[in-house]
């Protein structure tokens, strides 16, 4: 593979690994803050890209997807695998758990394949050590021909040596190519024939080209290579797979597999020692409790619940002192400030929109340390293996409970988190039901509507009740949508030890999600807050205003936002929600936190105008006659569950391959909001 080093800002390193080995703990433990989340090119697929000096030299450190295997089954080994094609990378770093070295070493050996300079991270090596068994890192070294370095990522040990033998080896100063498997004679006999065949043809490592050729056939070359060889050379390929799959009685899959398999067993025997009889782990007596398979389940749903109770009791009395403080500049502008647009502008659309989103930051800082250390611990893995029967027996994949986590964060990125599922049915039926999963967006919503009508002692409950809402509805439309026949794919995946989580990663999560939210509340919601203000202020009602203040619900209406909402009022009359919840419903398509600045500016615009006093929007909900428990339950199910955001069904477009999914999508949950919501009201009226 030809291999250009451009040196100073031009480095780029790498990270590769399979799931579970920190490696993303080490790469945020390399870059610090110093990161940002792109877009792999042509591709929905995010990745992680930081910097950081290593001997006073600039380098970019690219986060790849922690697959299993760099095979071209699934999305995620895909990119993984056309990234390390793209000639952009100097040096990979392969990130192993040092506890499963073998079973490791099977990746290692795809990666050494490619020929681009390799340094392999020996990843939580102190827990490796508390084993008692011993590794000979310099012999492992000389096997695999790369640079091995005994680290521990999420603490920082050994990172300085690896970063400096990374650089060594990206800049050529140290030989790192690395010694790849060696198959069997008929098999390597095949590959220099059919090295012979593509000698000069290629950009791409020609072993590395030979041997994906003989495997999967041209479909894994870009577009460029696959016109540089003929017809000819792909006849040639095929005869020279027919001969050796004859001779050798078995697929070549079976004798790449077996051979990789062999290579890394060979290196794990010749290096590890194990001492004794492996005593049971700490993490092996955990798992016998949580994921017992009658114990497991309930205590998931009580580890959520009591999740649910903490973020709220806990967030809401910071969030009432930012409540007031807002309340308070609100107060102030309008005492400063003369009576016009400028006033409600400011007030009602800065910070009464504005304002409304910000004060649910604390309880979005502690859902999202609890979430955090549950990640780090390694209990999501857990709740993945726990659902995994679950998930099956309505139709979904196992893998398919991942991306549902993250869409408890962001749907967008649970979207794109599809790409681990292999099966098309199974990437398209998890990204229909994943809306329904409650994202942190709505999460403001709830906390909203919760405390106005059921207060701060039932308000955990009530927003727990609605993500098993959520995952209840997820499951049942998967079973209908997948016609009662439960996936055939297997969900393998590796249990990693529990680990007690650091100060320094838990921070850094609690600090990425946070600072998110509040960038897109300053930015994308303060514009449609501005937005909204002005379609509900003007144009100005013909007559005046009388100072008593019952113009009030005309000067509304008369707004754009208030004919646009009288618009879609019978849609949403037999739910019992007039024009105004229309409009907060409209305005939460751009994004869900949207509602509540909307309603804020529709609240406050009407205390401005009938010359109450300033209270809170949670009173001014609870007092208006429109609504009561029932109804905010049936509005809390109806946000839940209808068209999600703008953004999310963009990446539908582009992860399922066109607009009608999209369009389908965005119909089908809002009819299923409608139909639920509706449902339970009417239940809910009848039985008083």
């Amino acid at each position: 593979m030809e291999r250009v080093v451009t040196g100073g800002n031009g480095i780029v390193i790498a990270l590769a690994g399979n799931p579970n080995t920190g490696k993303t703990s080490l790469f945020n433990f390399i870059t610090g803050s110093r990161q940002h989340v792109g877009n792999y090119p042509g591709v929905t697929v995010e990745k992680k890209e930081g910097f950081a000096r290593v001997d006073d030299v600039e380098v970019v450190f690219t986060d790849l997807p922690g697959t299993y295997s760099l095979s071209p089954n699934s999305p995620d080994e895909e990119v993984a695998r056309n990234e390390l094609l793209s000639g952009h990378i100097d040096c990979v770093i392969i990130v192993v758990d040092t506890t499963k070295l073998e079973r490791q070493l099977y990746f290692a050996a795809q990666v050494i394949e490619f020929g681009i300079p390799c340094v392999v991270a020996l990843n939580m090596f102190d827990e490796f050590e508390h084993s008692g068994a011993s590794l000979d890192v310099e012999q492992l070294s000389r096997i695999l021909g790369t640079p091995c370095v005994r680290t521990v990522g999420n603490r920082g040990k050994g990172v300085t040596e690896l970063l400096a033998v990374a650089l060594k080896a990206a800049t050529g100063e140290t030989p790192a190519v690395g010694k790849p498997p060696v198959y069997r004679h008929e098999m390597e006999h095949a590959i220099d024939r059919a090295m012979d065949t593509i000698r000069g043809k290629t950009p791409l490592g020609e072993r590395w080209t030979a041997i994906n050729l003989l495997l999967y056939g041209p479909s894994f070359l870009s577009e460029t290579v696959r016109k540089s060889l003929s017809a000819s050379d792909y006849h040639r390929i095929v005869e020279i797979r027919a001969h050796l799959e004859t001779l050798e009685g078995a697929s070549v899959r079976a004798i790449v597999t077996e051979g990789r398999y062999g290579y890394a067993s060979g290196a794990a025997a010749e290096c590890l020692k194990m001492e004794g009889q492996p005593a049971v782990s700490l993490s092996d007596a955990i798992d016998s409790i949580v994921v017992h398979r009658w114990l497991g389940f309930p205590i998931f749903l009580l580890i959520l619940w009591g999740i649910f109770q903490a973020t709220f009791r806990l967030g809401n009395y910071p969030m009432e002192w930012l409540g007031m403080l807002f309340d308070w500049m609100g107060t102030f502008a309008a005492s400063v400030l003369p009576a016009g647009v400028v006033r409600s502008l400011v007030v009602d659309g800065v910070i009464g929109g504005v304002g409304g989103v910000l004060v649910f930051v604390p309880n979005i800082v502690f859902l999202f340390l609890f979430i955090s250390v549950l990640e780090d611990t390694g209990y999501m893995a857990r709740a993945a293996f726990i659902m995994d029967k679950v998930m099956h027996c309505f139709g979904l994949h196992g893998k398919s409970f991942i991306p549902m986590v993250v869409g408890f964060g962001c749907t967008v990125p649970a979207i794109m988190a599809t790409r681990i599922l292999e099966n098309r049915r199974d990437r398209l039926i998890t990204m229909f039901v994943l809306p329904f999963m409650s994202c942190g967006a709505r999460l403001p919503v709830y906390i909203l509507l919760a405390g106005a009508f059921f207060g701060p002692e039932n308000a955990g409950n009530i927003i727990f009740s609605l993500y098993l809402v959520g995952v209840a509805a997820a499951l049942l439309i998967a079973r209908l949508l997948t016609s009662f026949q439960p996936s055939s794919s297997p969900f393998v995946m590796e249990l990693p030890p529990y680990r007690i989580p650091t100060l320094r990663s838990v921070l850094l999560h609690i600090w990425e999600r946070t600072w998110l939210y509040v960038r897109k509340a300053g930015t994308t919601i303060l514009f449609i807050s501005l937005v909204i203000w002005a379609l509900m202020f003007f144009p100005r009602p013909p007559e005046p205003l009388e100072p008593s203040g019952s113009n009030t619900t005309h000067h509304l209406e008369h707004s754009f936002a208030g004919r646009f909402g009288k618009f879609i009022e019978p849609v949403l009359r037999p739910l019992g929600f007039d024009w105004r919840v229309g409009v907060a419903l409209t305005a939460g398509f751009a994004a869900k936190e949207v509602i509540v600045s909307t309603l804020g500016t529709v609240y406050s615009i009407r205390e401005e105008e009938t010359g109450g006093a300033e209270v809170s929007l949670q009173e001014s909900l609870r007092t208006d006659p429109l609504f009561n428990p029932v109804k905010g339950y049936g509005l809390m199910l109806f946000i839940l569950l209808y068209v999600p955001c703008a953004a999310t069904l963009a990446v539908v477009k582009r992860e399922a391959g066109g607009w009608k999914w999209a369009v389908l999508l965005a119909i089908y949950t809002t009819a299923v909001a409608w139909m639920v919501s509706f449902t339970f009201i009417r239940l809910a009226q009848m039985i008083g």
